[in-house]
Protein backbone atom coordinates (compact mmCIF):
# COMPACT_ATOMS: atom_id res chain seq x y z
CA UNK A 1 0.00 0.00 0.00
CA UNK A 2 1.09 3.14 -0.80
CA UNK A 3 -0.09 7.04 0.06
CA UNK A 4 0.71 9.22 -3.17
CA UNK A 5 1.46 13.33 -2.68
CA UNK A 6 -2.83 13.49 -3.76
CA UNK A 7 -3.25 11.67 -0.16
CA UNK A 8 -4.52 8.61 -2.30
CA UNK A 9 -4.46 5.13 -1.11
CA UNK A 10 -2.88 3.33 -3.62
CA UNK A 11 -3.32 -0.31 -3.57
CA UNK A 12 -2.17 -1.95 -6.45
CA UNK A 13 1.14 -1.24 -7.98
CA UNK A 14 0.26 -0.08 -11.53
CA UNK A 15 -2.77 1.94 -10.88
CA UNK A 16 -3.56 4.92 -12.85
CA UNK A 17 -4.05 7.95 -10.60
CA UNK A 18 -5.50 10.54 -13.32
CA UNK A 19 -8.66 8.70 -13.64
CA UNK A 20 -9.66 9.22 -10.11
CA UNK A 21 -8.60 12.98 -10.31
CA UNK A 22 -9.74 13.79 -13.55
CA UNK A 23 -13.26 12.68 -12.50
CA UNK A 24 -12.72 14.07 -8.50
CA UNK A 25 -14.04 10.41 -7.52
CA UNK A 26 -13.15 9.31 -4.61
CA UNK A 27 -13.05 5.19 -4.73
CA UNK A 28 -11.86 3.66 -8.31
CA UNK A 29 -10.47 0.67 -9.18
CA UNK A 30 -9.87 -0.85 -12.68
CA UNK A 31 -10.03 -4.25 -14.71
CA UNK A 32 -7.18 -6.71 -14.28
CA UNK A 33 -5.85 -9.78 -16.04
CA UNK A 34 -5.57 -13.29 -14.35
CA UNK A 35 -2.45 -15.37 -14.72
CA UNK A 36 -1.28 -18.85 -13.70
CA UNK A 37 1.71 -19.81 -11.85
CA UNK A 38 3.43 -20.00 -15.64
CA UNK A 39 2.37 -16.27 -15.91
CA UNK A 40 -0.01 -17.12 -19.03
CA UNK A 41 -3.31 -15.33 -19.02
CA UNK A 42 -6.36 -17.15 -18.33
CA UNK A 43 -8.68 -14.68 -17.75
CA UNK A 44 -9.66 -11.40 -16.67
CA UNK A 45 -12.14 -9.16 -15.12
CA UNK A 46 -13.66 -6.37 -17.09
CA UNK A 47 -14.24 -3.70 -14.52
CA UNK A 48 -18.02 -1.95 -14.55
CA UNK A 49 -18.59 1.74 -14.92
CA UNK A 50 -20.10 1.99 -11.20
CA UNK A 51 -20.53 -0.23 -8.34
CA UNK A 52 -22.99 0.97 -5.51
CA UNK A 53 -23.40 -0.99 -2.39
CA UNK A 54 -26.36 -2.11 -3.97
CA UNK A 55 -24.57 -3.99 -6.77
CA UNK A 56 -21.65 -4.65 -4.59
CA UNK A 57 -24.22 -7.02 -1.60
CA UNK A 58 -24.74 -9.57 -4.33
CA UNK A 59 -21.15 -10.07 -5.63
CA UNK A 60 -17.71 -8.86 -5.15
CA UNK A 61 -16.39 -7.24 -8.58
CA UNK A 62 -13.56 -5.13 -7.21
CA UNK A 63 -10.16 -6.60 -7.84
CA UNK A 64 -7.93 -5.59 -4.23
CA UNK A 65 -4.81 -4.91 -6.40
CA UNK A 66 -7.09 -2.67 -8.38
CA UNK A 67 -7.87 0.19 -5.90
CA UNK A 68 -6.99 3.74 -5.61
CA UNK A 69 -8.94 5.68 -2.73
CA UNK A 70 -8.78 8.91 -0.99
CA UNK A 71 -6.78 7.90 2.25
CA UNK A 72 -9.26 9.93 4.35
CA UNK A 73 -12.11 7.53 3.87
CA UNK A 74 -10.45 5.07 6.23
CA UNK A 75 -11.32 5.70 10.17
CA UNK A 76 -12.44 3.11 12.89
CA UNK A 77 -15.45 2.00 11.27
CA UNK A 78 -13.65 1.84 7.43
CA UNK A 79 -10.76 -0.77 7.76
CA UNK A 80 -9.73 -3.90 6.96
CA UNK A 81 -11.55 -6.85 9.59
CA UNK A 82 -9.58 -9.64 11.08
CA UNK A 83 -11.07 -12.06 8.38
CA UNK A 84 -8.64 -14.92 6.44
CA UNK A 85 -10.61 -14.11 3.00
CA UNK A 86 -13.15 -11.32 2.47
CA UNK A 87 -11.28 -8.49 4.41
CA UNK A 88 -11.55 -6.44 1.08
CA UNK A 89 -15.07 -7.29 0.74
CA UNK A 90 -16.22 -6.16 4.00
CA UNK A 91 -14.16 -2.84 3.10
CA UNK A 92 -15.78 -2.37 0.15
CA UNK A 93 -19.32 -3.00 1.73
CA UNK A 94 -18.96 -0.57 4.54
CA UNK A 95 -17.34 2.07 2.25
CA UNK A 96 -20.27 1.94 0.03
CA UNK A 97 -22.71 1.81 2.59
CA UNK A 98 -22.07 5.61 3.01
CA UNK A 99 -23.77 6.24 -0.78
CA UNK A 100 -20.42 6.19 -2.45
CA UNK A 101 -20.04 4.31 -5.37
CA UNK A 102 -16.54 2.56 -6.65
CA UNK A 103 -15.81 3.83 -10.26
CA UNK A 104 -14.53 1.26 -12.62
CA UNK A 105 -11.92 2.30 -14.88
CA UNK A 106 -12.16 -0.52 -17.97
CA UNK A 107 -7.98 -1.03 -18.80
CA UNK A 108 -6.75 -3.65 -16.89
CA UNK A 109 -3.65 -2.16 -14.79
CA UNK A 110 -2.75 -4.92 -13.12
CA UNK A 111 -2.51 -9.19 -12.99
CA UNK A 112 -3.91 -11.38 -10.89
CA UNK A 113 -2.06 -15.07 -10.23
CA UNK A 114 -4.85 -17.80 -9.57
CA UNK A 115 -2.98 -20.37 -7.60
CA UNK A 116 -4.33 -23.61 -6.98
CA UNK A 117 -2.95 -23.77 -2.98
CA UNK A 118 -3.61 -20.39 -1.94
CA UNK A 119 -5.97 -18.79 0.84
CA UNK A 120 -8.07 -17.24 -2.11
CA UNK A 121 -8.52 -20.82 -3.39
CA UNK A 122 -10.00 -22.42 0.15
CA UNK A 123 -13.51 -22.60 -1.17
CA UNK A 124 -14.03 -23.81 2.80
CA UNK A 125 -12.76 -20.66 4.39
CA UNK A 126 -14.52 -18.10 1.42
CA UNK A 127 -17.67 -19.65 2.36
CA UNK A 128 -17.48 -19.41 6.25
CA UNK A 129 -15.62 -15.57 5.93
CA UNK A 130 -18.46 -14.92 3.47
CA UNK A 131 -20.71 -15.58 5.52
CA UNK A 132 -19.23 -13.43 8.87
CA UNK A 133 -19.34 -10.92 6.11
CA UNK A 134 -22.99 -10.73 6.16
CA UNK A 135 -23.79 -12.00 9.73
CA UNK A 136 -21.17 -10.29 11.60
CA UNK A 137 -19.97 -7.22 10.15
CA UNK A 138 -23.17 -6.46 7.96
CA UNK A 139 -25.81 -7.70 11.58
CA UNK A 140 -27.88 -9.26 8.68
CA UNK A 141 -29.61 -12.35 10.64
CA UNK A 142 -28.86 -15.94 9.92
CA UNK A 143 -31.18 -16.39 6.93
CA UNK A 144 -30.51 -13.16 5.05
CA UNK A 145 -26.96 -14.18 5.59
CA UNK A 146 -27.21 -17.87 3.96
CA UNK A 147 -29.50 -16.08 1.45
CA UNK A 148 -26.71 -13.10 0.25
CA UNK A 149 -24.11 -16.31 0.96
CA UNK A 150 -25.94 -18.17 -1.93
CA UNK A 151 -26.22 -15.55 -4.46
CA UNK A 152 -22.84 -14.44 -3.70
CA UNK A 153 -21.31 -18.08 -4.17
CA UNK A 154 -23.82 -18.14 -7.51
CA UNK A 155 -21.53 -14.80 -8.80
CA UNK A 156 -18.76 -15.75 -7.59
CA UNK A 157 -19.41 -19.19 -9.99
CA UNK A 158 -20.67 -17.10 -12.81
CA UNK A 159 -17.64 -15.11 -12.83
CA UNK A 160 -15.18 -18.61 -13.06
Amino acid sequence: MAITSNGLVQLGFNADTDFMLQNKYILTFSSYNIINSKDQLIGSRKAKKTISYNDLIWSCDIGLSTVILKKDVFNDYCRFPDLKTKEDYVLWLKLTQKNQNFFGLDRPLTKWRKLDKSQSSNLLQKMKDGFKVYNNYLKFNKVRSLYHLFFLSLNFLKKN
